[in-house]
């Protein structure tokens, strides 16, 4: 017995509440949560955090600024873009996010405010890598 014996396999917990990873005996599900592409983009306090799930593709993105989530959403063919913004500490943020299909690429433009420093823009253009079978 180990101390983590109420984790079962295939399942992601938050909150309380669990998830199936995966479809025990499909491939391409199984494929899809092994393949998936994460990504960790900064830019002073501003934290973004995106994940690619090929199987769709999908991108979901969590933005934080000191630490703090301060948004979340999924990006994906049909919804291209989405805005997240927020203050905290005196330190405010709005960055606008969007998923070009091809090739695939997270692109991220923001400003950031920080006390005494004012504001500053920024632009990237981040891709996500191709796969190949080995």
């Amino acid at each position: 017995m180990t101390a983590l014996d109420h984790i079962e396999e295939g399942y992601v917990y938050h909150d309380g509440e669990s998830k199936r990873l995966y479809t025990t005996g499909d491939a391409k599900s199984a494929e899809a949560a092994l393949l998936q592409q994460c990504i960790n983009w900064s830019f002073g306090p501003l934290s973004i955090h995106a994940c690619l799930d090929t199987s769709v593709p999908s991108v979901s993105i969590e933005v934080k600024l000191l630490g703090y989530t301060i948004g979340s959403c999924t990006l994906s063919p049909t919804k291209q873009d989405c805005s997240i913004g927020g203050s905290l500490d005196g330190f405010k943020a709005e960055v606008k996010l969007g998923l070009k299909t091809n090739p695939l690429a997270l692109v991220i433009n923001g400003t950031l405010c920080a006390p005494i420093v004012g504001c500053k823009s920024f632009s990237v253009t981040i891709p996500f890598g191709l796969l190949e079978d080995a």
